[in-house]
C-alpha cells in the first residue's frame, strides 16, 4: 500500500520525461544491476498508466533498448525487460503497434541465438511458486512476439530452413493437450498455428525433417 502511494505521488509529479532521459543515459553504461533498477522503474511508471505508455510511443531509442534487453545474457536483465514490455503494452494498442513497427529489432531477435532463446523461454513452464502468474503472462506475451517475428519477410527463409524451430512451432500447436493445462496453453497453441501459417503464406518450402 505504501509503495503504491509512493508510485502515485511520483506520477502526480510528472517526472516521466526526466526519468526517460535518465533511462536512455543508463542504457549506454555497462551496468546490469543499474539497468535492472531502471527497467523496474519504467515498468512501475507504466503499470496501469496509459498516459506514460502513450508517451513512450515514438521514443524509439528507449523502446528499442527495452526490446534489446530481452535477449540480454544477464538473466535478471532479460526477465525484467520482459516484465517492462508487458506493462508498457498491456491493453494499449498504440504501444503494441509501435512494437510491431520495430522491424529492425525483430530482425535482430531473429538472428542466432536470440530467436532460439525466445522459443526456449516459451517452452519452459515454471513450477508453481509466488510470481508464477507474472511469469506465465510474460511467457504468453513472448509467444506473441515470436508470432510477429515470423511475419518479417527478410528472415522468412532462415525460419523455414531451421528444422528445430519448425518442430517447436508444431509442438506449440499441441501444447497442454495432454495435461491439465489445456485452457492455460490455448494462446501458445494459437501462436504455434499462426507461426506455421505465416511461413506457409510465404510460399517457402519448409524444412520438415
Amino acid at each position: 500500500m505504501i509503495q503504491e502511494q509512493g508510485r502515485h505521488r511520483f506520477l502526480e509529479m510528472d517526472c516521466f520525461t526526466g526519468f526517460l532521459r535518465l533511462f536512455v543515459f543508463v542504457t549506454k553504461k555497462d551496468n546490469s544491476e543499474m539497468m535492472v533498477q531502471m527497467l523496474r522503474g519504467l515498468a512501475n511508471l507504466s503499470f496501469n498508466c496509459d498516459s506514460n505508455r502513450d508517451r513512450m510511443v515514438g521514443e524509439t531509442e528507449a523502446l528499442s533498448a527495452v526490446v534489446g534487453y530481452i535477449v540480454s545474457k544477464d538473466e535478471q536483465v532479460s526477465y525484467t525487460a520482459c516484465g517492462c514490455l508487458l506493462n508498457l503494452s498491456m491493453d494499449n494498442e498504440p504501444m503494441q503497434t509501435e512494437l510491431v513497427k520495430l522491424a529492425s529489432a525483430q530482425e535482430q531477435m531473429a538472428k542466432e541465438p536470440y530467436l532460439h532463446i525466445l522459443f526456449d523461454f516459451v517452452d519452459y513452464i515454471a513450477p508453481y511458486e509466488e510470481g508464477e502468474v507474472t511469469y506465465q503472462t510474460t511467457r504468453l506475451e513472448i509467444s506473441k512476439t515470436v508470432t510477429n517475428i515470423t511475419m518479417c519477410d527478410s528472415i522468412m527463409h532462415q525460419l523455414a530452413n531451421d528444422a528445430n524451430l519448425v518442430a517447436k512451432m508444431k509442438q506449440w500447436m499441441s501444447s497442454g493437450l495432454d495435461s491439465m493445462l489445456v485452457r492455460e496453453e490455448e494462446m501458445i497453441r494459437m501462436a504455434g498455428a499462426l507461426c506455421i501459417g505465416n511461413l506457409a503464406r510465404s510460399g517457402i518450402e519448409i524444412d520438415d525433417r
